[in-house]
């Protein structure tokens, strides 16, 4: 039973991030094969959410977002093959790139993220490329005590006012050829039902699909 000051006939809206793609606040799962071009989809999130531009994955017209700080974790790319994917030497100053990140477990990683948002007074996006590259083989029981913290984190950041969309890039447990399916996803059962989004890319007829 709501109490009579919470009753309310207005509707709360997701704010768009990445338009309809990625709302602000999302934790967020993307998952491929190899060579899919996870990474690069990586780095664009990352350029797009930091800059502020309107994303090139979205139709044109599209509304841009406030430019907000963006950690990109990353052991599969370094600084050259970045600079060479994305045509261009220079990043938006609110990009952070960790390169070779790597923590030992995963507890390791919640405490990493805790003591950066501790810090933060503003929205912020948080990338992890890829989740096994950086946290090794997880088994059941710490994927859910990670994607558990991971939400803590983020409501405890929404108490204090402000927004921490959290992206994971993974791969699929075998070479899926096709639309991919949810079962497709590397620790699906303890991955997916902690996510509120899944961005799943293939290839298909030499194009690149997304969902």
């Amino acid at each position: 039973m709501l109490e009579e000051e919470e009753i309310t006939q207005e509707r709360v809206s997701a704010t768009p991030l990445v338009g309809n793609l990625i709302k602000l606040g999302d934790r967020v799962i993307i998952a491929g094969n190899p060579c899919v071009g996870k990474s690069s989809f990586a780095v664009q999130l990352a350029d797009d959410i930091s800059s502020g531009n309107v994303s090139k994955l979205l139709p044109v017209g599209s509304e841009s977002i406030m430019p907000q700080p963006t950690y990109l974790f990353d052991r599969e790319q370094d600084t050259d093959d970045r600079k060479q994917c994305m045509g261009r030497k220079h990043f938006s100053n609110r990009l952070r790139r960790m390169e070779k990140a790597n923590f030992p477990t995963a507890y390791c990683l919640l405490d990493d993220l805790y003591e950066r948002v501790s810090m933060l007074h503003e929205n912020a996006t948080f990338i992890y490329d890829n989740l096994k590259s950086i946290c090794g083989e997880l088994s059941p029981e710490q994927t859910g005590h990670l994607f558990e913290g991971l939400a803590e984190i983020q409501n405890q950041a929404i108490a204090r006012g402000i927004r921490i969309t959290i992206i994971f890039v993974t791969h699929f447990v075998k070479d899926v050829s096709g639309i991919p399916e949810m079962t497709d996803i590397a620790g699906a059962a303890n991955i997916t039902r902690f996510a509120k989004n899944v961005i799943c890319l293939s290839k298909i007829k030499k194009k690149i699909w997304f969902s």
